[in-house]
């Protein structure tokens, strides 16, 4: 099992959504 296009694709929006996530928690929780 190898990573294809789709898997840099996968782990790049995980990224995304992971600096998103955590920049929106910061946000609220201080």
């Amino acid at each position: 099992m190898g990573l294809g296009p789709h898997g840099r694709a996968i782990v790049l929006l995980g990224g995304s959504m992971v600096a998103v996530y955590v920049r929106t928690y910061a946000g609220r929780g201080r």
